[in-house]
């Protein structure tokens, strides 16, 4: 049997790989006081790490524990809601950009939490490491070749005696290794058996001389990671700096974590498990030129692909609203993207984002976030259908409007006034700057990957009142009153099935924006009513334009 050494990961240095928390407050039994907790540790061990995002995503779709102890710890975006957001937050958080996506207090030490809402801290600190003495995290090779070629790949294996949900680990760099251009992150070559793309995650950062890097195999499905003795999972692919002399230098293991998995309807999925570290030495064959070339990895581009981004044209009214559908189309099947609008904010202010597509079974979205800053003049927002390609996706070759994104025309605009809606890189809301992007494959595709990625700004046409056959209305107002109440869905099926007269406004009656009158419009209305159904499309509860540009009339009175 191979010798180990070494210390348990876990129990060192942290860092921001790892945030430990000690001497957290611990209530009484039966104690009605709001207990302190650290946000993120959602497997209640005192310390926030990747066990706690495999913990949440267990309980979401896996079948684990019927609640977590303190859901407030598990709310990481602190919007008082337990969704899929909130893993994703924790994992850009510690691996990719912490500055973007920081954890809201109590954090990183325990505390009571600063903004009370409906989720609660029942208890706090009950939760253990998992143990495992054949646990262990291993360099098994790391090696540059030297020369006019600074690139340096180093090989990570994996030891346990039981399936992993995924693992991370803080290496020191012994202040030889570099970002490719100090830019770049690492790269990353997965090599276990259930790789993390598509449907999981892998990422790392440089910071304060050592990298970060974590990985979990799948956000919604028991894909894990079998148990092995020294199985390498990962090759980290970075750069030595220019002139390193050749030779051996010390690679340090400084914190490591393996994520217990133990399939569906398990309570140890997202416990922490503590590994031996088992360092190694880099070996630099020969010195490293000035100007040696280093290309770390890079995943394979994607299949050809062609993506169109396209904002549709509308005509609107001075102080009135108009909605702008957002229409996307590719030649694969996709599972979610990203955009980033800029607009006037001093012509139009964002009052709000409307879902258009749903899935083919009506179940949610795995993730939405709809967002706008009206002093910078952005509408940004991102959506992932499925987290892993089970049909619910969209279908190729179709322009298909994903949403509409609602304005407000400021008064004091002029009539002829034409305002841009333009895609750009670099939008902000409450987070980091957003790219636009499609998810196609399990890979995230910008314009430089797509064999073409087209964008079609749009338009905002400000006209004057009155145009024929072009006059503001507020939808679901059939007999023309003014009101919204049950007389007007009995005068739509008069005007349908009895003879009775037909609507003035064509658009208003057509209660459920479909460019039709039919019967599902009275339908619509009544739903809205009496039966807690969906707020009815624009322009509604204001009057306004028909944001929707379909076929239907509305003369001025």
């Amino acid at each position: 049997m191979r010798s180990r050494s070494g210390n348990r990961g876990g129990l060192g240095t942290l860092a921001l790989l790892t945030v430990c928390a000690s001497g957290a407050m611990l209530a009484p039994a039966g104690r009605a006081d709001p207990l302190d907790f650290i946000r993120g540790d959602t497997n209640s061990d005192r310390t926030v790490s990747i066990s706690d995002a495999a913990h949440i995503l267990g309980w979401f779709f896996l079948g684990g524990p019927t609640r977590l102890e303190c859901e407030s710890a598990g709310d990481l975006n602190e919007d008082g809601v337990l969704d899929i957001s909130d893993p994703i937050h924790l994992l850009i958080y510690l691996f990719r950009d912490p500055a973007g996506r920081p954890v809201p207090p109590p954090f990183p030490a325990p505390g009571p939490d600063p903004t009370p809402d409906d989720l609660g801290c029942a208890a706090y600190g009950n939760g253990t490491p998992l143990e495992d003495p054949a646990a262990e995290i291993r360099i098994i090779d790391a090696a540059a070749p030297g020369g006019d070629d600074a690139k340096v790949v180093i090989t990570v294996a994996v030891s346990s005696t039981g399936a992993i949900a995924g693992y991370s680990l803080a290496l020191l760099d012994g202040g030889v290794l570099t970002a490719n251009g100090d830019q770049d992150p690492p790269g990353f070559r997965d090599l276990s058996p259930f790789p993390a793309k598509p449907g999981g995650f892998i990422g790392g950062r440089f910071e304060d001389g050592k990298i970060l890097f974590g990985t979990l195999t799948s956000f919604t499905e028991p894909k894990e990671i079998p148990p092995g003795d020294d199985v390498a999972l990962v090759e980290i692919v970075t750069c030595v700096k220019e002139g390193t002399p050749a030779g051996d230098y010390p690679l340090a293991l400084e914190a490591g974590e393996l994520a217990a998995a133990c399939g569906t309807e398990c309570p140890d999925t997202g416990r922490a498990i503590h590994p031996v570290l088992t360092s190694g030495v880099l070996t630099v064959e020969q010195d490293v030129l000035p100007g040696a070339g280093c290309e770390t990895y890079v995943p394979p581009p994607p299949p050809p692909i062609y993506i169109l981004f396209k904002l549709e044209d509308r005509d609107a009214l001075a102080g009135g609203d108009v909605a702008v559908p957002f229409v996307v189309k590719a030649d694969r099947h996709s599972t979610g993207f990203s955009y980033s609008i800029r607009f006037d904010g001093a012509i139009l202010q964002c009052t709000g984002t409307r879902q258009l597509w749903r899935k083919p079974d009506g179940t949610p979205y795995e993730f939405v976030k709809y967002e706008w800053n009206n002093e910078t003049g952005f509408a940004v927002g991102a959506a992932v259908i499925s987290l892993s390609d089970s049909g619910e996706v969209l279908p190729p070759n179709v322009e298909t409007a994903m949403l509409e994104i609602g304005f407000h025309v400021a008064e004091s605009t002029p009539s002829g006034t034409s305002t841009l809606l333009e895609f750009e890189d670099g939008g902000r809301a409450s987070g980091g700057p957003v790219r636009n992007k499609l998810i196609a494959g399990g890979q995230e595709i910008t314009p430089g990957l797509a064999s073409s990625f087209v964008f079609v700004d749009g338009r905002v046409n400000i006209v004057p009142d009155g145009s024929p056959f072009l006059s503001p209305f507020v939808r679901g107002d059939s007999n023309d009153d003014e009101v919204i109440n049950i007389s007007d869905p009995q005068f739509t099926l008069s005007a349908l099935f009895l003879g009775g007269s037909a609507p003035r406004c064509e658009d208003a009656a057509d209660a459920n924006d479909d460019g039709r009158l039919d019967i599902s419009d009275p339908v619509a209305t009544l739903q809205f009513l009496f039966l807690g159904g969906s707020r009815l499309p624009l322009p509604f509860p204001r009057p306004g334009l028909d944001p929707t540009g379909d076929g239907l009339r509305c003369p001025p009175r």
